[in-house]
Formats: C-alpha cells, structure tokens, sequence
C-alpha cells in the first residue's frame, strides 16, 4: 500500500546502520551499566523502555517557555524553577544526562532527568514533558545521525506543502521553485516557529525548512519511478497533482501520505486533511473535498 514509505524506509536504513551511542540499560537502569543503542528518535515516551534510553547521552538546548520545568535542585518544585528569561541563557549549551528518576505526581508517574552542563559543570533537573511539542532538547546522538543518513541524500520538495514551508528560512522571503529542482540537506535545525526540521537549500542559495520527510523525494527514488510510470506521469505528481488510475505510489509523492486509511469491500480511503481519495487495486478511483 504504502511503497513509496517502505522504499524511503530502505534507503535511510542502509545508510543509518552504523550510527551508535551509549545508554543505560533501559531492563534495569542504572547509569553504570552502558550498552550500543542505535538512536531513531529525538524523543521518547515515557516509560522504563525508552525515557530511560537517555542515559549516557547529550543534549543541546534549543527552545525556552514557561512550560518548560527546568529546576536548579532535585526537589523539583516550583520555587527551584528557571524562569524562561534564565533559560534563555542556556539556548544551545550542551548537557550530559546523568540519570532518570521517578516519583509520584498528580497525574501519576513523573521523570525527572539529571543534568549536567558539558561545558559549566552545572547540574540540572528536568521534569519530562507529556508531549513532544514541550520537548526543549535536540538529542546530539539522534541529529548526528540525522545529519549522517540525509546529508548522503537529495531530492525534490514536492509543491503541494503548506504555505508557510514555502519561506526562505534565512531571508524570510516567499520562494517559488520548478517541481525538478534539486535540493540538498543542510542540517537538521529547531525552527522557534514550527518546530523541528530539515533544512535544504538548492543553487540558487535559496534555503527551505522541512517539518515531513515525506515532503522530499529522493532523486534516486524519483528517477525509478519515472522509469516505471512515464515521464509525464511522474511530474504530474511532483506538481503536487493527482488524476484517476494514478498509482497510490505517486498519489504520496503528491499529496504526501494519508492522515488515516478506511477500507471497505470495495477498496481504501486515504483521509488527508481536506480531501478523501479513493483506491481500488493501488490505483486513484476518484477523490472529493471534505
């Protein structure tokens, strides 16, 4: 169903397979016991299997806000917090997470994570986040790695993204680009406005911050397509276009993927934020708006 994710999943697992960094054992946790953990992910969800993954590691501080606890002493309460203006002081320091502990709070079981700053020697407490989006680090382990696998990759930015992708993210400009237009990875960046994202730039200088991996396509990947389903055809979907008895596989190459997959005895219903398309056999039957 989804060719073109297993694809792209091939491709930056190859070139990922490599990429290692320490950890505590996330069965028993205890910082003294380290182990080869392969980072896939810049945040974890709570829970003994994975928060406590970040032992060993190092942080960069990316983003300060209110609701963003970080404390100066382990009691972790509100007269210990480090008022957003503070924390704007430690914006891209690095630090070492020395351990995770738990204890009960009002809504169940909290992690705090001890600090220590790579370069101060300072020690920090953080109190875990219930969401992603509050998440104020950026893992080293996790964006060498990103830097690693997509820096051997380019690829083309689909057209049919959201109005505020098409900025230069340096510039703050409106850019129009041609569907083919070859754009290589930069870095991996935290965008204060949207959050995380690749940043590309193409030949003209010009410089765009992706939050979807699914908004690039790899020349490699586009190239075989284009072999397989006709010039024309591929570039219809890389304008960001569909039409009937197009395959699904370049139905996400220019809509991106789904939301959300219905079926029925009839076939598949990919839900995207507006619009339903329909597939019978891996191909577009018909689409309406929502």
């Amino acid at each position: 169903m989804k060719r073109l994710t297993f694809l792209l999943a091939a491709v930056l697992c190859i070139t990922a397979s490599h990429a290692q960094i320490r950890i505590a054992s996330a069965a028993k946790p205890t910082p003294d016991i380290t182990a080869k953990y392969d980072s896939t992910q810049n945040y974890l969800f709570p829970g003994v299997q994975s928060i406590y993954s970040y032992v060993g590691q190092d942080f960069i501080f990316v983003h300060s806000g209110a609701f963003i606890y970080l404390h100066s002493s382990s009691n972790v309460g509100s007269t210990c917090s480090i008022r957003p203006k503070f924390q704007d002081e430690l914006i891209g320091k690095v630090f070492h997470v020395d351990s995770v502990y738990e204890r009960d709070g009002t809504l169940g079981v909290e992690y705090i994570l001890k600090l220590h700053g790579i370069e101060s020697g300072k020690v920090l407490y953080y109190l875990y986040p219930n969401y992603e989006s509050s998440f104020p680090f950026l893992c080293v382990g996790y964006k060498e790695k990103y830097d690693r696998v997509h820096s051997q990759l380019d690829g083309y930015i689909r057209q049919h993204i959201r109005h505020w992708n098409k900025v230069d993210f340096e510039t703050g400009e409106r850019i129009e680009w041609e569907p083919l237009t070859i754009w290589k990875y930069k870095e991996y960046i935290y965008d204060p406005h949207h959050g995380y994202a690749a940043l590309y730039g193409n030949d003209n200088g010009q410089t765009i911050a992706i939050y979807n991996d699914d908004d690039v396509v790899p020349t490699v990947l586009y190239e075989g397509l284009e072999s397989k389903y006709g010039k024309s055809l591929c570039l219809y979907a890389i304008r960001g276009l569909i039409q009937k008895g197009m395959p699904d596989v370049l139905l996400t190459i220019a809509w991106g993927n789904p939301n959300k997959v219905d079926t029925d005895t009839y076939g598949e219903y990919w839900i995207y934020d507006s619009n339903i398309v329909r597939i019978e056999n891996g191909k577009v039957k018909s689409w309406s708006s929502m």
